[in-house]
């Protein structure tokens, strides 16, 4: 949730026009704006046609988020099998992008960050829209974090098992020490007195 959470955060600071990864002191080019191209999302159900027009790329990805969100099992894999179909089409930034975050996003069934990476990756390299640039080197900056925080989890995980293992097998030596020890202990107390010679 917190991710999700973050995730709104930096799309609504590009729906708004702030500029990422911008070296300090470098000046700002404004291109003229070219004809914005329709969003492509994918039209799978009915919930799809309540969003308002997107204004630029940003908004976009909010309500695509936003909408991800609200799918269940079954529809996400729906989302999913026509997200990729319309990349395998025209490989649009865009496309790319909600691909991406079908990917991306934690909790989902489709979550799978080695291939969210790989598409994020490369759109930070390659998308021509700044806004979808910058959009997918955060997100990229994110998966990679999550991952690695994962993987660090998953280590402590397994230590934390291992020391229980230990830890069990030790109590187990413990407890068999003490009841050859009681038995010793029982056993000479009822063993009769050797006789005298």
């Amino acid at each position: 949730m917190r991710f999700f959470s973050l995730l709104l955060v930096v799309v609504v600071a590009f729906a708004t026009g702030c500029t990422l990864f911008m070296p300090h002191g470098a000046p700002v080019v404004v291109a003229p704006k070219p004809e914005s191209p329709k969003v492509e999302t994918p039209k799978t159900d009915a919930s799809r046609t309540d969003f308002p027009p997107a204004i630029n790329d940003g908004e976009a990805l909010i309500q695509y988020a936003a909408y991800l969100r609200r799918l269940g099992p079954a529809d996400l894999n729906r989302e999913h099998d026509t997200v990729k179909q319309l990349v395998a089409k025209n490989k649009s930034d865009m496309s790319r992008t909600q691909l991406a975050m079908v990917y991306a996003l934690p909790g989902l069934p489709t979550h799978d960050d080695a291939k969210a990476l790989a598409i994020l990756d490369s759109l930070g390299k390659e998308a021509t829209a700044p806004t979808i640039r910058n959009f997918a080197l955060l997100l990229l900056s994110l998966v990679a974090d999550n991952r690695r925080l994962d993987e660090n989890v998953q280590t402590l995980n397994g230590k934390l098992r291992d020391e229980q293992k230990q830890s069990a097998e030790l109590q187990q030596k413990l407890e068999a020490l003490k009841s050859i020890e009681k038995s010793l202990s029982d056993r000479d107390r009822g063993r009769p007195s050797a006789p005298k010679k």
